[in-house]
């Protein structure tokens, strides 16, 4: 029997918060293709709207004429895979290319962690199956995995 192989598209939109919905829509319909219910395909939508909108607004300022990149994979372990990438303002600030934790998880015992604009990926962190974030030559990357069951 053939091994799967990998598949991936990579979208690439313009910094512009109506753009967004173009990758949403993409998205979207791969969801529809895999074996996602219809709260899981909400579910991931949200969460690629959320990160896509945090690097237009946070890493560009909200500029339009910039790349933001979308890369989704769907890989043979049952697992869809989405990178978002731009190369604005990264989260993180220290120089080691990592996200400071609580930008990405809040302390739910630390109330000083959860900031007023800062929630969106605490949610993306509950909802999809393992998120990272990493900033390497200028290019930040949030990444999101979410494994697919049988239907």
């Amino acid at each position: 029997m053939p091994q799967k192989k990998a598949q991936k598209l990579l979208l690439t939109i313009d910094s512009c918060l109506q753009d967004t919905v173009l990758a949403a829509m993409a998205v979207r319909s791969i969801c529809e293709l895999v074996s996602l219910s219809p709260e899981g395909i909400n579910r991931v939508e949200l969460c690629l709207v959320e990160v896509v909108n945090n690097a237009i607004i946070h890493g560009y300022g909200s500029e339009s004429g910039h790349a933001v990149e979308i890369e989704v994979r769907l890989l043979p372990e049952e697992t869809l895979e989405i990178v978002v990438s731009d190369y604005g303002l990264g989260l993180s600030q220290d120089g080691d290319g990592e996200a400071d934790s609580d930008l990405i998880a809040p302390d739910p015992d630390a109330p000083e962690s959860l900031m007023v604009s800062g929630r969106g990926l605490a949610i993306v962190g509950r909802l999809m199956d393992s998120i990272s974030y990493h900033s390497s030559a200028g290019r930040n990357s949030f990444h999101m995995v979410k494994k697919l069951s049988k239907a």
